[in-house]
């Protein structure tokens, strides 16, 4: 959970779903999570016992541990058009899709 408000109501509705520990990279050594800063800038990172995911990978698997799990699996097999989607999506955090975005989470 960082400083974009698309990130910070993305957490907190995930939260409201799972129970998952969110911390911000601006607050945490990253190194421990063989991260950079850059990494976590540019795409959320989910830390699971067994393995990393980013990005698209995080968002997908994260909607199908909820009842959007539909949402998350098309995301999944996606991937050539969901990993850039994301891509574009968290380096136009403040366009109009993102807003909308933002604006159908948080109600």
């Amino acid at each position: 959970e960082g400083e974009c408000e698309l990130c910070q109501n993305g957490v907190a509705w995930l939260q409201k779903r799972l129970s998952v520990t969110a911390l911000a990279y601006q607050n945490i050594d990253v190194g421990i999570y063989r991260l950079t800063e850059r990494d976590c800038a540019q795409a959320v990172q989910l830390i699971l016992p067994d393995r990393h995911l980013s990005g698209a990978d995080a968002v997908a698997y994260l909607l199908r541990q909820t009842r959007w799990r539909t949402l998350g699996s098309l995301i999944s097999v996606s991937g050539p058009l969901g990993r850039p989607a994301y891509r574009w999506l968290a380096s136009h955090r403040t366009s109009v899709l993102a807003k909308w975005l933002n604006w159908l989470i948080k109600t």
